[in-house]
């Protein structure tokens, strides 16, 4: 009987130790997967950020060479629009000449006139005609017939005098009706007559051997005398 309980009593005992180990070993497991899922979203989180700053560089890369791309497209088109703008101007520029020409021919054909206080001069074309803007000769109002004697007087004694030019024109000096000129009185940048008022400036021009060229004139007031301070084919020189 007492063997019986001793049997017994192992037997007990097994049985606890027995469902002990198995309560562990599901615990062990159970941390083990618990654990697991941690450990595989951590890795899935790295590789995300991986592949995210891979194509982070992937998306800079391709902007950038779409960025040189555009680059060199409009570098292109510049270097085709230059030939076409600078063909636009030469073609503006004869343009422009031919109606000089026309003007200046016409204007030979005129006749002398009296303009008052001794001042005498040929007529001029109707610019409209040869599509000038009406007002290219309106400087002309800037002075009086007394001013605008000196001016001529002046201009006129440079070019036989000073330049010994041989007139074949009817007049030394005529009034300019070159755009390009006459925009003097407007312009901020007024070349080599910078300093000087519009009221104090003179232009005209005149005939050097078949070749239009202009005369600049400044003084220094409205009772000062005009000086010629260039000659040539443009202001700005």
């Amino acid at each position: 009987m007492k063997r019986k309980k001793i049997f017994l009593g192992l037997v007990l005992f097994a049985m606890v130790m027995s469902i002990t180990a198995c309560s562990m070993s599901k615990d062990d497991t159970s941390e083990t997967q618990i654990m697991q899922p941690e450990s595989i979203s951590a890795e899935k989180e790295n590789d995300g950020q991986e592949k995210a700053g891979s194509h982070d560089i992937q998306v800079g890369v391709e902007r950038e060479d779409e960025n040189k791309g555009t680059e060199v497209q409009q570098s292109e088109k510049q270097e085709l629009q230059q030939p076409e703008r600078q063909q636009v101007q030469n073609e503006a520029d004869a343009d422009l000449e031919e109606r000089l020409a026309q003007y200046r021919e016409e204007r030979e054909s005129m006749t002398n006139v009296a303009m008052g206080n001794g001042v005498s001069g040929y007529g001029a074309p109707n610019a409209e005609n040869f599509g000038f803007q009406a007002d290219t000769a309106d400087y002309m109002q800037n002075f009086d017939s007394r001013e605008l004697n000196k001016a001529y007087e002046t201009a006129k004694k440079y070019v036989t005098e000073t330049l010994k030019i041989s007139v074949e024109t009817n007049a030394v000096v005529y009034p300019c009706i070159d755009p390009g000129i006459t925009e003097i009185y407007e312009a901020e940048d007024k070349g080599v007559a910078d300093g000087y008022d519009s009221e104090n400036i003179f232009v005209c021009e005149y005939c050097d051997n078949g070749n239009w060229q202009y005369l600049i004139l400044v003084r220094d007031g409205k009772d000062s005398d005009w000086s010629v301070i260039h000659y040539g084919g443009s202001y700005k020189e």
